[in-house]
């Protein structure tokens, strides 16, 4: 089976999963993350690590565990990006916010703008739990929209939005909606590239 027919993550990516149980928080995604990522994208993509913006704060000050870009080989630009995180920021409103703060400033930097597609797709991964996020290339709009917290952050602000566990059929079924949405807007791209 293929990842486009498939409905569930294969039994090695799970057990790989399963295995980084036993390692360091900060050592999980550098061993599993890049497996899914290429067991979902397939040859016609490199995915690669990323660095963060040039106008992001200190490395210190973001706390990001792995960053990933997935590049179309044939467009030669990003179409997708993931940012993970370790568990513990779920649990605390304020790195909710801190978060997805940080995802957004992603979008800002270059990779939106070199995105060879009309939307970049990305997910903000908190332990193994993703929220998904599209930016619209011609108007520079995230989705979903930015909720500015409160001066003093309640607890539950922003609890949920990372609501899909990606190792679940749910987190699998979404992520093969986004390939399909990737899949489907390069083919348009290299379609009006053709009649041009």
């Amino acid at each position: 089976m293929t990842f486009s027919t498939d409905t569930d993550w294969p039994l090695y990516l799970r057990a790989m999963f399963n295995s980084c149980n036993d390692l360091p928080q900060d050592r999980v995604p550098y061993a599993a993350y890049p497996a899914l990522l290429s067991y979902r994208f397939g040859e016609s993509f490199i995915i690669m690590p990323h660095t963060p913006p040039r106008d992001a704060p200190p490395r210190s000050d973001i706390n990001t565990l792995v960053f990933l870009t997935v590049i179309d080989m044939l467009q030669g630009g990003p179409v997708f990006f993931t940012e993970i995180k370790d568990d513990s920021w779920k649990s605390s409103a304020e790195r909710r916010v801190e978060a997805d703060r940080q995802f957004r400033q992603w979008f800002r930097s270059s990779l939106l703008k070199d995105c060879p597609v009309p939307r970049l797709r990305g997910i903000s991964i908190l332990g193994s739990s993703m929220r998904v996020y599209y930016g619209d290339v011609a108007t520079g709009k995230i989705t979903p929209p930015y909720r500015e917290p409160p001066q003093v952050i309640p607890p539950g602000f922003l609890e949920g939005e990372w609501n899909i566990n990606i190792l679940s059929k749910e987190g699998h079924r979404k992520m093969r909606e986004l390939l399909n949405d990737i899949a489907t807007d390069l083919l348009a791209t290299l379609d009006r590239s053709a009649k041009n």
